[in-house]
């Protein structure tokens, strides 16, 4: 990735001279969980139980962990420019990240380094790490896990296109029709460098299409190469039976004010066998909706989703079982402050094997926010989470969270 950065850094830099309208933008979070404190209590039904999974929960009885406090920074710059007709431009974004406890991080490509270039209307071509959100989902959580338990994002409606070192073809033949397709050569960060085309080529291939009636009611369909850009990594590409997903949805802006989102995931894979719960690609079908909308001085958001996971049942076949989850989130305005909560539930129904497993998770937070200047509001709040694991005839285990969030965000 260092290669990768240097790269888009001393492109985009060496072609800014070409541009006339330049911009910066500086954007930041802080959050920090002050008194994170969890607490563990283990019920066992044997002693054969608890030696075998003493490693796994802990001795029998109650356990706690001593209150910590936990502070994350983010800094991020922009860095963006085009010609004077609007035709040719680049973006570069930068982020800086500094923590309680790894210090300050190196300087990295977040999001952004790319060139870009729109001769026509129809028609956006771009190169480098590029984000394609045409057909992404749009209901995400409150603050990307900053004043959230468990919510959903974005990308788990609808993948956003997202090639590391790649190009990226936007096409927009009549109003309301998007045709889209991505190609990409970074091989992850094992190697450090971008790979072998004709390695890795046809994964990291990416293609799909929208289209919107009346600007209310988008249908969306596109299929995503095995080659997954957010991990980092190139394992995926060792498994020639993992063929990438297809994935399909549809958005409703059900008025000004309020929007519906359904997304549909499939793998693809040519042998059944080889899917490995304990990944992404473990499952057979993902389902989620998200709802959002404001109304008055009420904000709201919301996802439910069903994921069909995979596992080996009694006989050693392959077989599956559901994972249930839901959040919600709302936000109040006053005229001094906003007064917001969350809440999310989890149910994982494992009953394959010899004995069920059920995993209930319930999450809750309730938290002021205060505006302290334009785009600039810092927040705190209290949060508490508890996991219940009830293994048929084995153990209970109950794991309880308590924090108290803080935070502030700006952006200029």
């Amino acid at each position: 990735m260092k290669k990768l950065f240097a790269f888009g850094f001393a492109a985009a830099f060496a072609a800014s001279a070409l541009f006339a309208d330049i911009s910066v933008g500086v954007s930041g979070r802080g959050a920090a969980r002050a008194f994170d404190f969890t607490g563990y209590k283990n019920d066992y039904d044997s002693d054969a139980a608890e030696s075998a999974l003493e490693n796994v929960y802990g001795k029998d009885g109650s356990h706690s962990s001593p209150a910590k406090t936990f502070a994350e920074f983010v800094h991020d710059f922009n860095f963006s420019a085009s010609t004077e007709d609007n035709k040719l431009g680049f973006n570069l974004d930068l982020e800086y990240v500094v923590d309680s406890e790894g210090g300050f991080a190196d300087v990295s490509l977040p999001d952004q380094a790319k060139v870009w270039w729109q001769p026509a209307e129809w028609f956006l071509g771009q190169v480098g790490m590029i984000e394609v959100d045409d057909l992404r989902g749009s209901v995400g959580d409150w603050g990307l896990g900053r004043r959230d338990i468990g919510s959903f994002g974005e990308d788990d409606i609808f993948d956003r296109f997202y090639p590391q070192a790649g190009v990226a073809l936007s096409f927009y033949p009549v109003e309301g029709l998007f045709i889209g397709a991505t190609f990409d050569a970074y091989k992850g960060e094992k190697d450090d460098d971008v790979g072998d085309w004709a390695e890795n080529f046809y994964k990291g291939i990416n293609v799909g299409f929208g289209y919107t009636v009346d600007e209310k009611f988008q249908i969306k369909a596109a299929y995503f190469g095995a080659k997954d850009p957010r991990k980092g990594s190139d394992d995926e590409l060792e498994n020639d039976d993992f063929n990438g997903k297809l994935e399909f949805g549809f958005d409703w802006d059900i008025n000004e004010s309020n929007v519906l989102e359904v997304g549909v995931k499939v793998p693809l894979w040519s042998d059944n066998d080889k899917r490995n719960d304990s990944e992404a690609d473990g499952y057979l079908l993902q389902v989620i909706a998200g709802i959002a909308g404001e109304n008055d001085n009420i904000s709201y958001k919301g996802h439910a989703g069903y994921i069909s996971m995979n596992d080996k049942d009694k006989d050693g076949d392959l077989s599956y079982y559901p994972v249930i989850s839901l959040d919600a989130g709302v936000e109040v305005a006053f005229d001094k402050f906003t007064l917001g909560a969350t809440a999310c539930y989890g149910g994982v129904f494992n009953n394959l094997h010899d004995k069920n497993v059920n995993v209930n998770s319930f999450g809750a937070e309730i938290y002021l926010k205060k505006d302290v200047a334009a785009d600039c509001f810092v927040f705190a709040g209290i949060a508490d989470s508890l996991v219940i694991t009830d293994a048929e005839d084995t153990l209970k285990n109950t794991i309880n969270k308590f924090s108290i969030p803080l935070g502030i965000e700006y952006a200029f």
